[in-house]
């Protein structure tokens, strides 16, 4: 008979629906076009100033991540390396001839942009490379960059999450930091309750909507959501109120 090591025997790994923390880098032709790794973005250029670096929040096995990554995630063991390699159809998909486009050069100008080939815009929350500008007309690619390319991904769990109550905190730590986690009790009943120190500004509207969304969507356990807004007069009103 042969041995079974006490690792494989211990060996925790990812379960379709739990949430993970999960760090990676994308990488195609050998060339980095992703990654959770603030350094190496950096090394790569391909750092963003505005964007967050470090292990992101995933729900495994809910398409939240590129479908041949999400389908590598589930059996995934916590704390190992690994790489998989993704299709286009399991990345980022074929090319589509109908994305490419003709639009005005007016329609551009009217929202102070003056576009040029090679620019790279965002067109209603769409990634558009211009190809061309010819004769008050803009010809625009809204195919991703990568489509039709073969990516690889090297990754690792560097968490796994299971309980419900566990869930929500993570969740809520993620879209709404600084919110105390929301309590959960045995009927499903999810309770968010927002200090009145926190800004009710319109960032935080739509991270609270995602957050019930995703709750909703994303914990069974849920059955309902229900959040509590507290609201204080500012300082300088209580001043004048005196």
């Amino acid at each position: 008979m042969g041995c079974i090591s006490l690792a494989e025997k211990t060996a925790e790994k990812v379960s379709a629906g739990d949430f993970i923390r999960l760090e990676y880098t994308g990488r195609s032709g050998g060339k980095v076009f992703d990654t959770t790794d603030r350094e190496l973005a950096k090394q790569a250029g391909v750092f963003d100033e505005n964007a967050k670096y470090g292990p992101i929040l995933v729900a495994a096995g809910r398409e939240q991540v590129l479908k041949g990554l999400d389908e590598a995630l589930v059996g995934a063991e916590v704390s190992a390396e690994r790489r998989v390699s993704l299709p286009p159809e399991k990345a980022f998909g074929h090319r589509n001839p109908e994305l490419v486009r003709l639009i005005s050069l007016g329609e551009f100008r009217k929202r102070g942009i003056d576009p040029a080939p090679g620019m790279v815009l965002d067109l209603d929350g769409t990634r558009a490379f211009v190809q061309s500008v010819s004769g008050g007309r803009v010809r625009v690619d809204l195919n991703h960059e990568l489509a039709d390319k073969a990516v690889e991904y090297s990754f690792k769990v560097v968490e796994r999450i299971t309980a419900a109550k566990e869930k929500l905190a993570a969740l809520s730590k993620e879209l709404l930091p600084g919110i105390p986690a929301p309590a959960l009790d045995a009927a499903g009943k999810a309770a968010l309750s927002v200090p009145a120190s926190t800004a009710k500004d319109s960032d935080y509207v739509v991270a609270k909507i995602r957050f019930v969304q995703q709750a909703l969507m994303l914990v069974p356990e849920v059955k309902m959501v229900t959040v509590t807004e507290d609201y204080e007069k500012p300082a300088q009103a209580k001043e004048a109120a005196k």
